[in-house]
């Protein structure tokens, strides 16, 4: 997790270029599915406009009133149904990131939580809604501090190399 320009996308990569031929390894968004439907309604996903987000929120929200777990499950399924050994999933929603771990805890899966923490671009999120609040209020197992690139990619080629020896 992180706010966006955080480099939570940028580790994801490292960690896939670490393990590649190794591991499956899948990046998901809660919003994906979302995403998906409505690619296939014709809407365009390349404008992030303001009314798209409106539309992904609203159609997210009223799936969770159906099943606060709707998405969440559906992710899961993805990832035990192709054999992803690490996946990385971006969820801001502090219940909704406790909650994807129990559910994967239930299906026997061990599932940590990373956060990357970005200080210069934080003030850039101060006010924005799914931002500070919802993306530091979490005690996550992992933190990465994305200060200088290369001593970001060093802790996160170490911390690949925890994940290959089991620890």
């Amino acid at each position: 997790n992180g706010v966006a320009e955080s480099g939570k996308n940028y580790l994801g990569e490292i960690v896939k270029d670490y393990f590649y031929n190794k591991e499956h390894v899948i990046h998901f968004s809660t919003i994906d599915i979302i995403n998906q439907m409505l690619g296939r309604l014709g809407v365009n996903l390349k404008n992030k406009t303001n009314e798209l987000r409106i539309c992904q929120s609203t159609i997210k929200n009223t799936l969770e009133l159906y099943d606060p777990d709707i998405i969440n499950k559906q992710i899961i399924e993805d990832t035990i149904k192709y054999n992803y050994n690490i996946t990385f999933i971006d969820c801001r929603e502090p219940r909704n990131i406790k909650r994807i771990i129990e559910l994967f805890a239930e299906r026997g899966v061990d599932c940590k939580s990373i956060l990357v923490y970005r200080p210069n671009v934080i003030g850039k999120y101060q006010n924005s809604k799914d931002s500070l609040v919802n993306v530091l209020n979490f005690d996550y197992d992992y933190t990465f501090e994305n200060n200088d690139i290369k001593d970001f990619k060093r802790d996160v080629l170490k911390f690949c190399e925890q994940i290959q020896k089991g620890e």
